[in-house]
């Protein structure tokens, strides 16, 4: 192999042509691994290093492959290696600025389908999916090498479907959450369950699939959520958002003030959201760069519910908080609360949150908002409590109060798996009054789990909502999952 104008060189026939650009180590690897295969590699590197005879040190060991010396952002250099025919392009330099460059020479210029592109930070990585090109995240990639050799219950597979899917086999501990549960209630939103291996048999799962104590399961999906819901299925730690996406909806209804902002920054930064989507009736200019899709008021909640990849809603608090029948039924929290599968945060300033309560109503509502407020303060070292407060039993009846008692037992359980502290207070009275009275002063953050289209009445209030309309403190509202 000798360096040479590319377009007087003739593609070996059947092979398809690649170009590299970057001819360091994971460039030459790239190279020599696709020239022993079904491609012809064209590499290209401003500081080609040749000995005498023309060749580089590696020419013996990479078949197929030409290295040309030149600069890859040049376009005149790409078009001489015979850019416009090649069906790949890999920008594998060690700086983020230039394989961003490069591949948008690719892209644009060239019209090249396929391009990958390693990338080490959110910025490069932002603007290579852009331009439609494919980004290789390289912390991402080491990462998932370093948990499959450190973690013998865990084996992911590094960039599956060229970054844009993951694959993990995990384990299944017996004090995982998912131990016992239908594959139904997980609520999984970019992943999904491929297959469960149990026994040394192969299970196709489908919606009633239950899961057991050492199962070996294939989880699929997005390669920054299948990570952590590898961790989540393995051991239950939390890994809000997910599962049920990877980025924050803003609905921008009422007023934006300065503090909810800053809140939705301090969310994005400690759970390390993928980005922040804005839903507003016109452009909002933000200094943190989030997403924004400007839409008719009447179509904001609509345009949040739908939109792929939302993990939680974050909504600012409403002015008005009245629970006259009319003002709830207008209320656009409640609107929210009703309509949507994923949580919702009502962001009122209380952060960072060093302090955490978690409302125990009734269980089946209660079990997923315990398994996130125990994760988030574990996560965050926060104090948590757990609190629960009944009218006297011949109001409610005995078996209310011990439905309420079962819920924050249950509490008691996961915070125990997970080994988080929680103070456990039973309180008796009005319980959205003795709740919000205990939030108010000694949370930043109120958790309540919320039955979807739960309906409201005089006669038949619905607790959860009125927590979140009426607590001081922000709040976060994780819905119930129907087995």
């Amino acid at each position: 192999m000798v360096e040479s104008d590319a377009r007087s060189r003739s593609v070996v026939s059947g092979a398809s042509l690649a170009i590299v650009v970057g001819a360091g180590e994971t460039g030459h690897r790239v190279a020599r691994s696709l020239g022993r295969g079904n491609w012809h590699i064209r590499l290209i590197d401003a500081y080609s290093q040749r000995d005498a005879h023309g060749e580089t040190p590696d020419d013996a060991t990479m078949p197929n492959v030409e290295v040309i010396q030149g600069d890859g952002t040049s376009r005149l250099v790409l078009e001489r290696a015979g850019a416009a025919d090649a069906s790949a392009f890999v920008a594998a330099t060690g700086d983020d600025d230039t394989n961003v460059e490069v591949a948008r020479l690719a892209r644009e210029a060239f019209g090249i389908r396929r391009v990958l592109a390693l990338c080490r930070s959110p910025l490069a990585r932002k603007n290579l999916e852009t331009m439609g090109a494919e980004p290789i995240d390289v912390p991402s990639a080491v990462g998932s090498i370093v948990v499959g050799r450190l973690e013998p219950t865990m084996r992911p597979a590094v960039g599956v479907g060229l970054s844009q899917g993951e694959i993990v086999e995990v384990t299944l501990l017996g004090s995982s959450p998912v131990v016992g549960r239908p594959l139904r209630s997980l609520g999984a939103r970019e992943w999904l369950v491929a297959a469960v291996y149990r026994d040394e048999s192969l299970l196709v799962p489908h919606g009633d699939t239950t899961l057991e104590a050492g199962d070996r399961v294939v989880l699929v999906g997005a390669p920054s959520a299948v990570t952590g819901i590898a961790e989540y299925f393995r051991a239950g730690r939390s890994v809000f958002p997910l599962p049920y996406g990877r980025r924050l909806g803003v609905v921008a209804f009422g007023v934006l003030t300065k503090v909810f902002w800053a809140e939705v920054e301090y969310l994005r930064q400690t759970f390390n959201v993928a980005g922040v989507d804005v839903f507003a009736e016109e452009s909002i200019g933000n200094e943190f760069g989030h997403s924004c899709h400007v839409l008719p008021r009447q179509s904001l909640l609509e345009a949040a519910l739908d939109h792929p990849g939302i993990g939680c809603l974050v909504l600012p608090p409403e002015r008005d908080t009245r629970l006259s029948a009319i003002r709830v039924r207008r209320s656009k929290t409640w609107s929210a609360l009703a309509r949507t599968r994923t949580p919702v945060i009502v962001a009122r300033g209380t952060f960072p949150y060093r302090r955490l309560a978690l409302a125990a109503l009734e269980p089946e509502t209660t079990h997923g908002a315990a398994e996130v407020a125990v994760g988030m303060a574990g996560l965050l070292g926060a104090a948590l409590s757990g609190i629960t407060a009944t009218p006297p039993a011949f109001v409610v009846g005995h078996r209310a109060v011990a439905e309420q008692m079962d819920a924050l037992s249950e509490t008691a359980v996961i915070a125990q798996v997970q080994r988080v502290p929680l103070a456990e207070h039973h309180l008796f009275g009005n319980p959205v009054r003795r709740i919000s009275e205990h939030a108010n002063t000694a949370a930043d953050l109120l958790v309540v789990g919320h039955q979807p289209l739960s309906p409201w009445s005089f006669w038949k209030v619905d607790v959860a909502g009125e927590l979140v309309l009426g607590t001081r403190c922000s709040t976060l509202a994780v819905p119930a999952v129907n087995d």
